[in-house]
């Protein structure tokens, strides 16, 4: 008995120290521009498609598909804390790009507090200025990115999330942007797996997405997906039920540390209409440490 358990042991050990090696932690992450409460400023012919009348099935959607991570774009406060209260299990992170409060759209980062410890977060702008409030280039509006370190909390792997949304009205500023985002994720995130989820207002032939998937750093989900793509090519409805979806402008990039399983544009509807104007777009992943 006691040669069996000389014997076992260090098997026991060397068992424990590869799979610390090897932590490998799979994730579910979903990019989604919810769309700003349009009762605040939208145009009249927009009232049908008022949050209002469409927060409980994003609510719904978000419940059903539990995403580990999720980032929104175009949330204003009201809207960040109605998630809040109503996803179960979730925290969050953000600030408002206007002031860095709570002024204007967030960029929020929803978590599953279950599974994963929230490390470290901050806000950049996507400007000559990034660390405070601006906007620069030609572009139309003030457009952040918001960030967080988060370790799950069975294996200790970790791996950055950064949300962004980048500006609709200038080519040039989503060049720059393009630019600035993979600067940052390098100084920011070093050798750490990096997820980024976003608006991105550009389609893949542009200068902006070229530029962001140009060198080694970031790669296309939808590209690097071990299994074929599931559902339409666009992810851009404007509301309308009977949209041919070709325009493909919300992304969810990763690094050579995160291995696509599963990438999927989801066309959840209700009534037949979609809750907001972009359909969420949905990986699964692999990171290992």
């Amino acid at each position: 008995m006691k040669l069996l358990m000389n014997l076992l042991i260090p098997n026991i050990f060397l068992c424990l120290m590869l799979n610390t090696a090897f932590a490998q932690t799979s994730v579910k992450a979903m990019t989604y521009n919810i769309r700003y409460d349009g009762s605040v400023y939208d145009a009249p012919q927009l009232t049908a498609n008022h949050w209002e009348n469409r927060k409980d099935v994003q609510i719904g959607l978000l419940n059903f598909h539990h995403p580990d991570v999720v980032g929104l774009q175009e949330a204003l406060q009201h809207q960040v804390e109605y998630f809040a209260d109503n996803l179960p299990g979730y925290k969050w992170v953000g600030v408002g790009r206007e002031d860095g409060e709570q002024e204007g759209e967030y960029n929020p980062i929803f978590y599953n507090s279950k599974r994963f410890t929230l490390v470290k977060y901050d806000t950049f702008w996507l400007s000559n200025t990034p660390q405070k409030p601006s906007k620069s280039w030609d572009a139309g509006y003030t457009r952040i990115c918001t960030w967080g370190l988060l370790e799950d909390k069975q294996n200790g792997t970790k791996f950055f999330l950064f949300n962004t949304h980048f500006d609709s009205k200038g080519r040039v500023a989503r060049l720059e942007s393009a630019k600035l985002l993979k600067e940052k994720i390098k100084e920011i995130a070093g050798g750490t797996a990096v997820i980024v989820t976003g608006d991105f207002n550009f389609i893949p032939n542009s200068k902006a997405y070229k530029e962001i998937t140009s060198g080694k750093l970031l790669r296309d989900s939808k590209k690097a997906s071990r299994y074929p793509p599931y559902g339409p090519e666009g992810t851009f409805s404007g509301f309308d039920y009977n949209a041919q979806l070709k325009s493909r402008i919300d992304y969810i990039f990763v690094n050579t540390k995160v291995n696509v399983q599963k990438y999927g544009v989801l066309t959840d509807s209700y009534n037949q209409k979609y809750p907001s104007d972009h359909l969420p777009v949905m990986i699964e992943v692999e990171i290992s440490e």
